[in-house]
């Protein structure tokens, strides 16, 4: 069994577990595509060694409200926030200002655009 993304003019609107055999049968929808998808994928890279998957696929794993980029061959989740810029290496939305790595917990702030302690 592997995980399948249902992809309706590039965006993801399902994802189930299925064999190829019931992808391969499903009646033909127009603009609408079967994508595989790896769980353990996240921004090219295996995360989890539990995993089936031999390798990342597709830069990661699809979700509901995320989109596919065919000419990227990539999974890349919706954007949390508008000043948060694409990275093509990993095919996410980052922020132009690096979370501060202290421990602490951290939230952005977008009407300042910066980073603020949680409390």
């Amino acid at each position: 069994m592997a995980h399948y993304a249902r992809v309706v003019n590039g965006y993801v609107t399902d994802v189930i577990v299925a064999d190829e055999s019931f992808i391969n049968n499903l009646p033909k929808e127009s603009n609408v595509k079967w994508i595989e998808t790896c769980p353990c994928t996240f921004e090219g890279k295996l995360i989890n060694n539990d995993c089936d998957c031999t390798k990342p696929l597709r830069m990661n794993y699809a979700g509901v409200g995320g989109t596919y980029n065919e000419e990227l061959d990539a999974f890349i989740p919706p954007q949390e926030y508008p000043s948060w810029m694409f990275d093509i290496n990993t095919c996410t939305y980052i922020p132009r200002i690096p979370k501060p790595n202290d421990g602490q917990f951290w939230d952005w702030n977008e009407s300042k655009l910066c980073w603020e302690l949680f409390e």
